[in-house]
């Protein structure tokens, strides 16, 4: 610790590391990994969070809140929206085990079933906001980056997974076909693509994508294979040096 060393420098140095860490692990292969690795995965989430606190604590106490609070008014946002998502989720329906290892959500509007097949429980946010120690990901998923994926584990043998994040599943489900039980889902990233004005001179059938399908191992095909943005490389990584505090 120098001289020119403040509270505030040394929580950024600290999550740095901590973001630095969890990067590492992001990265690292899951395979072979245990109960005891998960757990410190947690354990640097947490830590990370608990250094955001206090520079947010820290702020009011050397006259910065109002830089903080400029800084963070685009996340503040999305975070109210995020929040805003979740509890609208549990208005219109509810969450069930289905079986032996699945877990169903019930619509009470249309009665329809939605499945996530071989999950321990359901994750409550996106996987990128877990692999936030890279700096280069945004915040707020955009159509381009709808960042649809959430990280659940099996029941089977608790190896890592991609799902589809539950409120985007649920905001775009519609009612059971006569006789099924099962919601159908659309995509709402094709949907916004089929929207888009076409070139005035041309002469091609206008773009009208499959939106619909019936089940969420379809639907999650689907996205995997058109709606998943590659992953920024190392070189990209190490190129930004911003603090995870900020």
């Amino acid at each position: 610790m120098s001289s020119s060393d403040s509270v505030g420098s040394l929580l950024a140095a600290i999550a740095t590391l901590l973001s630095q860490g969890l990067r590492i692990l992001s990265l690292a292969d899951k395979s072979h990994w245990g109960p005891d690795e998960h757990e410190q995965v947690h354990a640097f989430a947490s830590a990370l969070d608990e250094a955001k606190k206090d520079f947010q604590e820290l702020a009011p106490l050397v006259n910065g809140q109002i830089y903080y609070e400029t800084d963070r008014k685009h996340e503040a946002e999305y975070s109210r929206r995020y929040r805003e998502e979740l509890r609208l989720c549990n208005t219109i329906g509810s969450f069930k085990r289905f079986g032996d290892r699945d877990i169903a959500f019930v619509c009470d509007y249309c009665d329809g079933h939605i499945v996530w097949e071989d999950i321990e429980n359901m994750p409550s946010i996106r996987t990128f906001q877990e692999a936030a120690a890279s700096p280069i990901l945004t915040l707020s998923p955009t159509i381009d980056n709808p960042h649809w994926q959430a990280t659940a584990f099996t029941l089977s043998g608790h190896q890592e997974k991609q799902v589809v994040f539950a409120p985007v599943a649920i905001a775009n489900h519609v009612s059971p076909q006569p006789r099924d039980w099962q919601a159908g889902l659309l995509c709402p990233y094709c949907e916004v693509e089929s929207t888009e004005p076409q070139e005035q001179y041309d002469d091609e059938d206008v773009y009208r994508p499959d939106l619909g399908y019936e089940d969420m191992e379809a639907f999650l095909e689907h996205l995997e294979w058109q709606h998943t943005v590659t992953a920024p490389t190392s070189q990209a990584q190490a190129a930004s040096d911003n603090c995870m505090v900020m």
